[in-house]
């Protein structure tokens, strides 16, 4: 019923090098498709896989979504629309031969707001429990490796990218605090405490 594409990021100096698309692999078709009850008896990592639609580069049939239509959501509304197309019987397909450009620069109070409706939405949904986001000294590595064969001679810019990541990391660590200690006071609170920093989520639709 409907079939997405890929977002990837240019290699353009005023975006995140960490972010710059490198393939390492050919693009390969997913196609999903379930009864109600096959979907409901998927691990919350499973079912968030399937539905890990993304409407930035995205084709529907005209009828699905009069169906289904998106509902009015600060976030994750494409996400919720593929779990309801799917838990309504219908196929949806991957393709990440379908790339766009698509990108924004994130201050570390945006990236906060965004990781904690994400995994607040994944929660809801999916009973999706967050990881606490982890850069073992690996991953510091990786980053500085990057950021250096992308801009040296550079050393400003390697200096100012290297913060803005550090900066967003910590955002998302803070975000997966503030959830779980949110949660530890009981769903009315993290249901208040998302409200207050993102918005009201959507009434989940009811299945066919």
């Amino acid at each position: 019923m409907a079939v997405c594409g890929q977002q990837i990021v240019p290699h353009h100096k005023d975006k995140n090098p960490v972010d710059w698309f490198r393939p390492v692999s050919q693009p390969k078709l997913k196609r999903w498709q379930y009864s109600l009850a096959e979907f409901e008896v998927l691990d919350p990592v499973m079912k968030k896989a399937v539905c890990s639609w993304d409407d930035v580069t995205a084709m529907y049939r005209r009828n699905i979504l009069s169906k289904i239509p998106f509902q009015k959501t600060p976030y994750c509304e494409d996400a919720i629309w593929a779990r309801e197309a799917v838990m309504n019987g219908h196929a949806i397909v991957y393709n990440p031969a379908a790339r766009v450009y698509h990108y924004h620069n994130e201050d570390a109070d945006f990236s906060f707001k965004r990781c904690f409706t994400t995994i607040f939405m994944q929660y809801r949904y999916f009973g999706l429990m967050p990881q606490k986001p982890q850069m073992p000294f690996l991953g510091k590595l990786r980053m500085v490796k990057l950021l250096a064969r992308s801009l040296l001679p550079n050393v400003n810019a390697m200096l100012k990218w290297h913060r803005y990541n550090t900066q967003n990391f910590n955002a998302r660590k803070n975000a997966f605090f503030a959830f779980m200690e949110a949660r530890k006071k009981g769903e009315d609170e993290l249901d208040n405490l998302h409200t207050q920093l993102c918005g009201k989520p959507p009434v989940p639709l009811k299945t066919l």
